[in-house]
């Protein structure tokens, strides 16, 4: 084979992924709230732009959630990929995730067929989700008081006017 065999396919493969890597392709997988915090809960939200995976309902025999180290993997009931037409479909499907520590978490949504199980569950999406912080629970102010004759002055001082307001009626 000479060089131009060689070359005209290394270059056509060259030219169509920076062609591919020009078109936006949106985020399947995304966080509701869209920052998740520390030891809160948040959903893990699969989209989809048009008819494609079906998931059966979000129940816990229907799905498993694992946490280890910083990889989060849900593996679920996968129903189908077959899309008919005018087949209504679901735009997106969640699965509640955490409460988690802050960090930044590598996310795999796996799906599994009631034949195989979820032993053998095949990927379906994956991406990253970065849990910020928890917010500090402000403190309240308190004003400290000066002892019990701050507290004492307060009373009298309320004592006299209601026997102020006493005397005038």
């Amino acid at each position: 084979m000479n060089r131009f065999g060689i070359f005209l396919p290394v270059m056509l493969l060259a030219v169509a992924s920076s062609v591919r890597a020009g078109i936006p392709t949106p985020d399947l997988l995304s966080t509701d709230p869209a920052e998740p915090r520390a030891h809160q809960q948040f959903d893990l939200v699969y989209t989809l732009e048009s008819c494609g995976d079906i998931f059966a309902a979000d129940t816990p025999s229907n799905r498993t959630v694992e946490v280890v180290g910083n990889a989060i993997r849900v593996t679920a009931l996968y129903a189908s990929q077959l899309c008919l037409g005018g087949q209504p479909y679901a735009p997106s499907y969640r699965w509640r995730i955490g409460p988690l520590n802050s960090g930044i978490y590598q996310v795999e949504l796996r799906g599994y067929n009631e034949q195989g199980g979820p032993a053998n569950s095949f990927p379906i999406a994956s991406g990253e989700v970065t849990i910020a912080p928890s917010i500090p629970v402000p403190t309240p102010a308190v004003i400290p008081a000066s002892g019990t004759s701050w507290l004492l002055g307060m009373i009298v001082l309320i004592a006299v006017a209601a026997a102020s307001r006493i005397r005038r009626t």
